[in-house]
């Protein structure tokens, strides 16, 4: 899960977006207001979290990866769906993407995971 996924999934993307780039504006004192109490967030879950997750992918490597398959394979139809891609996608953006799958896919046997 990238941290764009999260973002788009707790609905944050736009506001993250505009205040990171609002940074450069003479309003940038207004948008850390939003983005120091979210990397402060950020920070305290990764120190939090990385230990577990090094210790689940230590002691049980099959079930953390297919929880991770999981999460991306769940939260794939809302952002279709978000994207609205019934009606925007064409025939060469699926060819991208099913392109980009198989290249993923072929990586990871590849890499022996």
């Amino acid at each position: 899960m990238s941290g764009g996924t999260i973002a788009v999934l707790l609905g944050i993307y736009e506001r993250l977006i505009a205040a990171i780039n609002g940074l450069m504006s003479k309003d940038w004192k207004k948008q850390l207001g939003f983005l120091i109490p979210l990397g402060i967030g950020i920070l305290t879950a990764i120190f939090l979290l990385a230990n577990v997750i090094d210790w689940l992918f230590e002691n049980y490597p099959g079930p953390t990866k297919f929880f991770f398959l999981g999460l991306i394979l769940g939260v794939l139809p809302y952002l279709f769906h978000k994207a609205d891609a019934k009606n925007k996608f064409k025939a060469n953006h699926i060819v991208v993407l099913l392109i980009g799958a198989v290249l993923c896919g072929f990586h990871g046997i590849s890499a022996g995971q």
